[in-house]
């Protein structure tokens, strides 16, 4: 069984396409740079957005701009798993499957990105 990343997941109700592409830019970015290591100008090159719709979308700085990021990779993560085990004959297959995607992706990405999460997690302080 082959698991297929997909970049866009369901935009949630109400959320506009320049703000859904920049938080994807922001996960992505944050995987291979971090989250202290993301700057606004990176992300709103990175999104192709204009530089007014940080304040419109992320009133609430950079820690809003995280939050939303992990969201996002967390939506992802829910529909890889998902899909592992949607096809899986067993919970074992299943997580063969998931652990298999993992590996999969690590390579395709040459160990160069890790999980958006995780990246802000370990950047965050105890005042972010």
């Amino acid at each position: 069984m082959t698991i297929v990343l997909v970049k866009r997941v369901m935009k949630p109700a109400g959320e506009s396409e320049t703000r859904q592409r920049m938080v994807e830019a922001a996960a992505l970015l944050f995987q291979g740079s971090g989250y202290r290591g993301t700057s606004w100008r990176t992300l709103v090159r990175a999104s192709k957005t204009p530089w007014g719709s940080i304040q419109h979308h992320f009133p609430g700085g950079k820690e809003q701009r995280g939050v939303a990021a992990v969201a996002h990779g967390a939506d992802m993560l829910g529909q890889v798993i998902a899909a592992c085990f949607d096809g899986a004959g067993s919970a074992a297959e299943g997580v063969r499957t998931w652990f298999k995607a993992g590996a999969d992706l690590l390579v395709a990405r040459d160990y160069q990105n890790g999980c958006p999460g995780a990246a802000v997690a370990l950047d965050a302080t105890a005042s972010t």
